[in-house]
């Protein structure tokens, strides 16, 4: 049986548009920057980064063997100088990077059966999970809430609060996420 939901699945499942299948029509950039930050949030979870808005430092470089994750360690180990949050989560947002984490988490869903594709390649929930209503009538907002309080030492908030100060000005998605995290 797999593991518990990373954050980055989370964060899908907040974003499935659960009529059309696919994501929430939220500008791309948002979605981007959402996504990075959620694979911070993972890596503090791992205790692997600690985060706050001043800086992020690498707490234990070692691999974890997860192909989302590790690319994500290894650039911030690398780096030659420490750098605030909001300056990784602006570098993992590139749309190679931040696509490759959403792909991988909605692979992820798909192989744990929650999501599912059609022949057009469209990701929706999978009828199965559909019709059990587990996620469907679920609060999005609320389960990512309750994960956040359960491990709100762990440095995540911090990461939430980074995503969360780029995107103030956006009312769409930063009125929804201030919503969903606090």
């Amino acid at each position: 049986m797999p593991g518990p939901a990373s954050g980055a699945e989370e964060l899908h499942v907040l974003l499935l548009d659960r009529g059309r299948g696919g994501l929430v029509n939220i500008n791309d950039r948002n979605t981007r920057y959402a996504f990075a930050g959620a694979a911070l949030m993972d890596l503090a979870k791992e205790s692997r980064i600690d985060a706050d808005l001043e800086r992020l430092t690498v707490v234990d470089a070692t691999p974890l063997g997860d192909g989302i994750l590790d690319p994500v360690l290894a650039a911030v180990a690398a780096a030659d100088a420490e750098e605030d949050t909001v300056y990784w989560i602006e570098r993992f947002s590139a749309p190679e990077i931040a696509n490759r984490i959403r792909r991988g988490a909605a692979q992820r869903l798909i192989d744990r059966g929650i999501f599912g594709r059609d022949p057009g390649g469209t990701i929706s929930l999978d009828k199965r999970v559909s019709r059990t209503r587990r996620y469907h009538d679920a609060a999005p907002h609320g389960m990512l809430r309750t994960r956040l309080d359960e491990g709100a030492e762990d440095g995540r908030e911090d990461v939430v609060d980074a995503v969360l100060e780029l995107h103030s000005s956006n009312p769409q998605f930063g009125n929804e996420m201030k919503t969903a995290f606090h």
